[in-house]
């Protein structure tokens, strides 16, 4: 089952907003892991490294009990929805792809969850509005309730993404400002700032 989202967000400031984006939303793993802590996660990051354009990340996500569905929880255990999320991008073409791989022994060989996303300023009239449009493929393989399941996790993914947008917007004016707060202490040669 396909799920095709688009969160856009205005970037103030007269940097390349592209850019901007990339560097406080995508860069820095800390807005990720934000936002899943945000969604009440445990989240852990096993990997963060960058060769030129290419960013490659692994984020350890383990959901709260009390968020996974009682009859999917009956079914996979309070651990079930363990997962790894490895995220690749590439800051040359503003795209890039991740996948969940479920940890827990039962949904490891038969949820797969696939994402493809580009971030890109896409309305002429709106030149400082950033786009992050992904395209997401859920498939579970359960006999009998899997498409049961796969519609659970979309319907899941849609409710969430104003929520997730909510965040991934708070996370990044938060950053602006304190990038703008500390270029406004930036002392003379010579001054002490006290």
């Amino acid at each position: 089952m396909y799920i095709n989202t688009s969160n856009q967000y205005d970037v103030p400031g007269g940097a390349d907003p592209v850019a901007t984006y990339e560097q406080h939303c995508i860069e820095d793993a800390n807005c990720a892991l934000n936002i899943y802590r945000e969604m009440d996660n445990d989240v852990a990051l096993l990997k963060d490294a960058r060769d030129g354009d290419i960013l490659e990340r692994e984020i350890l996500v383990k959901p709260q009990p009390q968020n996974i569905p009682a009859v999917l929880r009956a079914l996979v255990g309070d651990d079930g929805f363990d997962c790894i999320q490895t995220t690749r991008y590439d800051f040359s073409s503003h795209s890039g792809s991740a996948q969940i791989q479920m940890t827990g022994s039962y949904l490891s060989s038969r949820l797969q969850n696939k994402a493809t996303f580009k971030v890109q300023c896409k309305d002429a009239a709106a030149p400082r509005t950033v786009s992050y449009d992904s395209e997401t493929e859920v498939t579970v393989k359960v006999f009998m309730i899997g498409s049961r399941i796969e519609r659970g996790i979309t319907d899941q993914m849609k409710d969430r993404s104003p929520i997730l947008r909510g965040h991934t917007l708070a996370w990044l004016e938060k950053q602006l400002n304190v990038n703008e707060d500390s270029q406004n202490e930036i002392t003379e040669p010579g001054e002490t700032q006290v």
